[in-house]
């Protein structure tokens, strides 16, 4: 039976019991003999890296072994283990075309301002500047290297952007026979300890090709030999390691294996698993699971900085620090420690939705016509309906421990601004907009 939103408010409270071996890094154990209705799993993936070899590595430790039937030197294919055993817990690097898509944005960066007597800056400098981007040519088969120059053209007598084509970017398909064909298999097989032949990264090189966008202009030799080495090694590292989306894809397919029902979520997200067997047998499989994320985050953490370091010499902001990738399981038992992180995870939660909320409003106000406004107004009055029940749900949990965070200033100014116009000639409409940003659960 599914358990539904409803099922489950009813089924936060447990029986009284002892509960002094509940509380084992904020999850339940199969281990303790204590009436559970299920669990929450809540999840944040933020950026970072892993090698595949680390995580293989740190999986085998917490006894995510693939077992007997799994890659071999005879049968050596990653999808017959999609659904069966440890192979739907642990991400694959991208090999192929894919990998080449992530690797060819490597090559974009921007060189900052160049001296030039054909261009000025916004203070009447003889200077422009530069940046190299990536243009998409073909699929995910073919991009192009354009060097692009901005500022003010003395020529033309106008703020201008030019591009220059340098190079095209090229992913070399492996022939039906060729070893490349079979590369992320082997690495993949040969990492897990089968005695298969050993994957050199080094291969990969084969897969790549730069060449000057137009046979008859001369390159810099220089210059092409950096953008084929760069590529050649961010090829190598789409192909070797894991990064935050790997790891979202895989949680997701995890908790759905175990029939988790989701009900909120943004950067990360918060799902209900149900103990539907009354013996907690989820649990053998998502929580070393979990330690395996909550593993990657440590190896991705970064330290706050002093707030004076977090801007450059030209203003712009520098993320020094992130929050923690994290997979918490935590079990519906009446713990006070437990209730704690509830009510820390859901204020984040609520936080995040009505944030997103009120940009939408502001992103309305600011961008829809009067000839368009009512039907604009239409779809966010669902919305706040449905945000209102699923933030109710969420504020079910911890009961009156948490509260709508308030409108930014400048959201409600931006609002505000608009709202002042439309009183006059679309009292009626203004009026929604009011009511939208009374947001109560």
């Amino acid at each position: 039976m599914i358990i539904s939103l409803a099922d489950f408010n009813e089924s936060i409270v447990s029986n009284e019991t002892d509960k002094g071996t509940l509380e084992v890094e904020g999850y339940i154990s199969n281990e303790n003999e204590i009436p559970c209705y299920g669990h929450l799993g809540f999840f944040a993936v933020y950026r970072g890296t892993v090698s595949y070899s680390d995580l293989v590595e740190k999986a085998v430790e917490l006894g995510m072994s693939l077992g007997e039937g799994g890659l071999s030197a005879e049968n050596c294919h990653w999808e017959d283990l999609r659904y069966r055993g440890w192979g739907n817990y642990i991400p694959q690097p991208r090999s192929g075309t894919k990998a080449f898509a992530f690797a060819v944005k490597d090559l974009e960066y921007r060189v900052g301002y160049v001296e030039d007597d054909a261009w000025r800056d916004e203070r009447g400098r003889k200077r422009v500047e530069i940046s190299y981007e990536i243009v998409k040519v073909k699929g995910r088969t073919q991009y192009k290297l354009v060097r692009r120059y901005r500022g003010f053209n003395i020529e033309r007598q106008e703020w201008d952007s030019v591009t220059e084509d340098l190079f095209r970017v090229n992913y070399v398909p492996p022939t039906k026979d060729h070893p490349l064909r079979t590369w992320s298999l082997r690495h993949e097989a040969q990492l897990w300890g089968r005695s298969v032949e050993i994957a050199d990264p080094e291969e990969l090189s084969d897969l790549v090709e730069v060449v000057p966008y137009d046979a008859n202009v001369v390159v810099d030799a220089n210059l092409l030999n950096r953008v084929t080495s760069k590529l050649c090694r961010a090829m190598r590292r789409e192909c070797t390691t894991i990064d935050q989306d790997g790891l979202r894809r895989v949680i997701r397919n995890a908790i759905q294996l175990h029939q988790g029902v989701q009900f909120g979520g943004s950067s990360g997200g918060v799902y209900y698993i149900p103990d539907r067997n009354s013996n907690q047998d989820y649990l053998e499989s998502l929580v070393p699971f979990s330690e395996l994320i909550n593993w990657f985050g440590e190896m991705n953490k970064t330290e706050r900085e002093d707030l004076s370091q977090r801007f450059n010499t030209e203003g712009t902001r520098i993320d020094y620090y992130q929050p923690q990738t994290s997979f918490r399981l935590l079990g519906y038992v009446d713990s006070p420690r437990q209730m704690e992180y509830l009510r820390q995870d859901v204020a984040r939660e609520i936080g995040s939705h009505v944030t997103n909320y009120y940009d939408d409003i502001l992103k309305m106000v600011r961008e829809t016509d009067d000839e368009n406004l009512s039907e604009a107004i239409n779809a966010l009055v669902a919305k706040k309906d449905e945000l209102s029940e699923r933030l109710g749900t969420m504020k079910g949990i911890v009961g009156d421990a948490t509260s709508p965070p308030p409108i930014m200033a400048d959201v409600y100014g931006g609002i505000e601004t608009r709202l002042a116009s439309l009183t006059t000639t679309h009292e009626k409409q203004a009026n929604r907009i009011r009511g939208l940003l009374q947001l109560d659960f």
